[in-house]
């Protein structure tokens, strides 16, 4: 008499389905996040000023506006390599608050200073 188990799964299908079930996940992964973007038909659709919360001075988290991409041309020029350049899109994000603490040591940005970085900016020309 031949006692048989059903726990005798050969270990190569073991080791194929649990491959496939891998390539099928990461599969899944990578169409949802490539390139950081959902696909189309899940994405959910925004207007383009959702972010800006603020106008004017002081300049602050959520600033939005052509003060702020002044602000983000200073900053690039005290980048240094192997850091990343800023986007210049005059959005005050987390990357533009983090350069101005990392560099300035503040997280607001006033009216008398952003004019001291305008000066900076550009030495010759004092508009």
């Amino acid at each position: 008499m031949q006692i048989t188990s059903k726990t005798n799964i050969k270990p190569i299908w073991l080791i194929l389905s649990g491959v496939t079930t891998i390539g099928i996940a990461y599969g899944i992964y990578y169409w949802f996040n490539k390139d950081g973007q959902l696909p189309s038909f899940l994405a959910k659709k925004t207007s383009t000023n959702s972010f800006c919360k603020y106008s004017g001075f002081p300049l602050r988290f959520g600033s939005c506006g052509e003060e702020v991409t002044v602000l983000q041309k200073y900053l690039n020029t005290k980048i240094r390599t192997p850091r990343v350049q800023l986007k210049e899109d005059g959005k005050f994000g987390n990357s533009t608050r983090d350069s101005l603490l990392r560099i300035e040591k503040i997280s607001t940005v006033s009216q008398t200073k952003y004019a001291q970085f305008k000066i900076q900016l550009s030495p010759f020309n004092k508009s």
